[in-house]
């Protein structure tokens, strides 16, 4: 296709060649050995065109790779391939499809859909071997044929093949928010912790009587102790975010269900987190 365009691209030096290479053209991966070295040569044919394109004067010819995730695609669906990252989600067409028209309208280089692609194409020559499997372990990222794709005992028909749309993502999501009286409480104490160690003075006013006094007090005469305090809530809650990011991998939510299960547990720390190590300890059992 690119050599019965390119022709009349070089003669008006304008045009744009728009390529399809996947995350599979950055990683090997297992069962790939087909699929992966044909992405890792689209990006090789991309780069070396828009390198000569470049020595030849030819800067109107705009080359874009796109590289997508995963993409609920018939052929997809119909090899009853089943990704099981936790992270990434399984696109759809149309999110899929309107990325790559914002990279062809914006005239991207490379791009990545989702982004998230991009973050680990950067880290990956940075990390030893036992660190990338490490992490490819822990963001799950990988297929797992079906039954028909492993067995030719007998012919599977096509309905039996595909699987429902209910079955690609990661069953099983829950989530819970905590009591409303937590985000009232816990967020305005953190703030008051804050404030009487940066700004000690605004609680010195007569209107806020003792209490106020106190708070000044404390922010003034024991102002690094205030400071330590301050730290240790926010690493705390850091810390108790962090393992729940651990518990949603290990009964498999969702990467969506387990942003929302970081973003409360890092706001209200152990309120919200006792509640998922009561739903954690309820599904082992």
């Amino acid at each position: 296709a690119i050599r019965a365009f390119l022709p009349d691209m070089e003669a008006r030096n304008s045009g744009q060649i728009v390529t399809i290479s996947s995350v599979a053209g950055h990683f090997g991966e297992t069962y790939g050995m087909a699929y992966c070295p044909a992405k890792f040569a689209v990006r090789g044919i991309m780069e070396s065109l828009e390198m000569e394109h470049r020595d030849r004067g030819l800067t109107g010819i705009v080359c874009t790779t796109v590289c997508p995730w995963f993409v609920r695609t018939p052929m997809i669906l119909n090899m009853g391939m089943r990704p099981t990252s936790r992270w990434i989600s399984f696109m759809s067409i149309n999110r899929c499809a309107n990325q790559i028209v914002d990279a062809i309208l914006k005239e991207k280089n490379v791009t990545y859909v989702p982004f998230l692609i991009r973050v680990m194409v950067m880290l990956k020559p940075f990390m030893s071997k036992r660190v990338q499997l490490a992490l490819r372990s822990y963001l799950n990222c990988r297929y797992e044929p079906t039954e028909c794709q492993t067995t030719n005992e007998k012919e599977v028909s096509k309905e039996e093949r595909t699987p429902s749309l209910s079955t690609l993502g990661n069953m099983g999501d829950y989530f819970k928010v905590s009591n409303f009286i937590w985000f009232l409480i816990i967020p305005a104490g953190l703030l008051l912790t804050f404030l009487v160690w940066w700004r000690p003075e605004l609680f010195n006013q007569p209107t806020l009587s003792l209490v106020g006094q106190l708070l000044y007090y404390l922010g003034t005469q024991y102002n690094l102790v205030i400071l330590v305090i301050n730290i240790a809530a926010w690493v705390a809650h850091l810390g108790e975010a962090i393992y729940a990011l651990h518990i949603c991998d290990s009964v498999g939510f969702s990467h969506a269900c387990t942003f929302k299960w970081f973003l409360q547990t890092f706001i209200l720390g152990f309120p919200s987190l006792s509640i998922l190590i009561h739903y954690r300890n309820k599904v082992v059992k």
